[in-house]
C-alpha cells in the first residue's frame, strides 16, 4: 500500500511540474510579445518603422524549458545581417551575420565567432561579446525589467549596425 502512495504523490508531482513548466512558458512568451509590440509599435522604435523583418521561432516540448528565437533585421540590410533575441537556458541579444567575409568587410576586422551558433559572426565593434549578449544566465526568471533590457539591446544593435553600414556605402 505504501507503494502505491508513493506512485499517487509521484503523479501528483508531476503533474505539477508540468503545470509551473506550462505557467513559465506562457509568461515568457508573453514578454517576447511585448518585444515584438514594442518594436513594431513602440516610440522607441519609431525611426525603423516599417522597415523590420522578424523571423520568429518557438518551441515547446511537454516537460521542457520554452525555447523562443527572434531574429529581427531591416529590409535594407545585407543578407544575413540580423539581431537576434533568444531564450533558451540564457536570455540574450545580438547581433549577427552568417557571412564571415563580409562580416570582415564592414567591420574591419577579423570576425569573431558566435558561440553556440555554427557559421554566425557578431556584427559589433564591442568587446566581450559572448558575455556581452546575456541579459539573463537563468530564462526562466524573466521579468519586466529583463524584457526593457532586451529592447535596449536591441536599440543599441540597430543604431551600432546603421552606423558600420552608413561607414561602408
Amino acid at each position: 500500500m505504501s507503494i502505491m502512495h508513493t506512485k499517487m504523490i509521484t503523479a501528483k508531482g508531476k503533474e505539477a511540474m508540468l503545470t509551473k513548466t506550462r505557467e513559465t512558458a506562457d509568461k515568457i512568451e508573453a514578454h517576447f510579445d511585448t518585444i515584438e509590440n514594442e518594436i513594431f509599435n513602440g516610440d522607441a522604435f519609431l525611426k525603423w518603422r516599417g522597415s523590420f523583418d522578424m523571423k520568429k521561432v518557438i518551441i515547446k516540448k511537454e516537460g521542457a524549458d520554452v525555447k523562443i528565437d527572434y531574429d529581427i533585421r531591416l529590409l535594407n540590410w545585407p543578407d544575413g545581417l540580423s539581431i537576434k533575441v533568444y531564450k533558451h537556458k540564457a536570455l540574450g541579444v545580438f547581433a549577427y551575420l552568417k557571412d564571415e567575409e563580409e562580416c570582415q568587410k564592414y567591420l574591419n576586422e577579423k570576425p569573431v565567432a558566435c558561440r553556440y551558433w555554427r557559421e554566425s559572426f557578431y556584427f559589433s565593434h564591442r568587446e566581450n561579446l559572448d558575455s556581452e549578449r546575456y541579459v539573463l544566465l537563468e530564462g526562466n526568471e524573466m521579468q519586466d525589467n529583463d524584457t526593457h533590457q532586451c529592447l535596449e539591446k536591441i536599440k543599441c544593435h540597430l543604431e551600432e549596425i546603421t552606423n558600420i553600414l552608413s561607414k561602408c556605402q
